[in-house]
């Protein structure tokens, strides 16, 4: 899994990161862009698009999260 901001610059930076990370004969499951805002601009919904569509992977969201009440924490379980 690749952890990526949602803002500014990161298509550049996260399609390097994949690049890098399979030509190290790594497996990426996902990008996870992170913290994902509660009503995200037209950038954001292109950033996750665009990171999906041209780095042939699934792209998930997580908003922010309060670190000291786990329990408002969403369900991270995977499943494959």
């Amino acid at each position: 899994m690749v952890a990526a901001s949602p803002g500014l610059g990161t298509i550049n930076h996260t399609l390097l990161t994949l690049e890098s990370a399979r030509a190290a004969d790594l497996e990426v499951a996902m990008v996870v862009l992170t913290p994902w805002p509660r009503d995200p601009t037209a950038i954001e919904l292109s950033n996750l698009e665009t990171i999906a569509a041209l780095g042939e992977v699934e792209v998930q969201t997580l908003p922010s999260l309060d670190l000291t009440a786990p329990s408002s924490w969403p369900d991270l379980s995977w499943r494959r």
